[in-house]
């Protein structure tokens, strides 16, 4: 399930134009420590996306986790979502 999210937040971000590099960025000015090889490896799924990331990855791009928990045909968040 894990390797789902992190897929499916890849492809959130590569279908809404974002670049890792920005979701980087914000993250290190929320405080996580993270590098942009580290993120890469999470959504890449050769690295666990843990819950506290996965919270921290949700508040910067604000969205529902459930956003993620969707099939992967279904990654989109929908109007009431992104409200």
């Amino acid at each position: 399930m894990i390797i789902i999210v992190a897929t499916l937040i890849k492809a959130y971000l590569e279908e809404n134009g974002i670049k890792q590099n920005w979701l980087v960025d914000k993250l290190r000015e929320n405080g996580v420590r993270i590098s942009p090889s580290k993120l890469s490896a999470i959504l890449n799924g050769t690295r666990p996306l843990w819950a506290d990331m996965l919270a921290e990855i949700v508040k910067v791009l604000k969205v529902d986790a459930n956003v993620f928990m969707k099939s992967k045909a279904s990654c989109r968040p929908s109007q009431s979502e992104v409200q």
